[in-house]
């Protein structure tokens, strides 16, 4: 557990935090990895499978980039039958790590994992997934992300759906997800007067009442009408 704060109520939100974030990341390993996939017989598997397919961890602060990334790792294990809870597998797994780190992170792999004089002896894959959330992702990235969605605004160059992406990216950093009303609240707040006036008004959505895929779905239905597909 990071010891980075002190102050009362910080460190409760901080351990929190941390918990929820190494739990989706045990999540992601249970659902897709620690059950090994039998293919069916007579079944080719047609996809190109070498660690290309996968974009390197470079020890992003993010939470959604290295969320994104276990997923990606796993999956791909998961295909090359490296499934499972069989410990040669998963040491197999821990060293085909360097196929998919780069940057800090393949520095820190080579040094804490790796060199044969690294302080844990016993290393697991999963362990290693948690490491890596605690070396790389920024103690305060669920401030950052409470604060980034809160500031976050609609431009003309992201457009409406660039404005929603940014807004999911900040949300999926913090550790409770938001709920939809909230998501949907502050994407109104955040966009121009004349588009809410058509999406309150015109089109007749509202937070109560509609999602905000919804909301933007039938936005672009509406621009279609009107003979274009660009949001904006």
């Amino acid at each position: 557990m990071p010891s980075h704060y002190t102050a009362p109520g910080i460190l409760e939100a901080s351990e929190f935090h941390w918990q929820m974030m190494q739990g989706q990341l045990s999540k992601i390993l249970e659902e897709h990895l620690w059950r090994p996939i039998k293919y069916p017989d007579g079944f080719k598997l047609n996809v190109k499978l070498d660690s290309s397919t996968v974009k390197r961890y470079e020890g992003s602060p993010k939470y959604v980039d290295l969320e994104n990334w276990v997923s990606g790792v796993a999956f791909r294990y998961a295909l090359q039958h490296l499934g499972g809870d069989d410990s040669e597998i998963d040491q197999a797994r821990i060293m085909l790590l360097t196929e998919h780190l780069s940057g800090d992170a393949y520095e820190w792999y080579m040094c804490h994992v790796m060199n044969v004089n690294h302080k844990v002896q016993n290393w697991i894959f999963e362990g290693i997934m948690h490491a890596l959330y605690e070396r790389f992702v920024h103690p305060s990235s669920m401030q950052d992300a409470r604060e980034g969605f809160r500031n976050t605004r609609y431009t003309t160059k992201g457009g409406i759906q660039g404005y929603y992406d940014t807004l999911l990216d900040h949300a999926h950093n913090m550790a409770i997800y938001l709920d939809d009303y909230t998501i949907l609240q502050t994407f109104l707040m955040g966009i121009p007067l004349s588009i809410i006036t058509e999406l309150l008004g015109t089109i007749g959505l509202s937070p109560e009442t509609n999602s905000l895929e919804v909301s933007l779905l039938t936005r672009r239905k509406s621009n279609n009408v009107r003979g274009t597909s660009h949001i904006t």
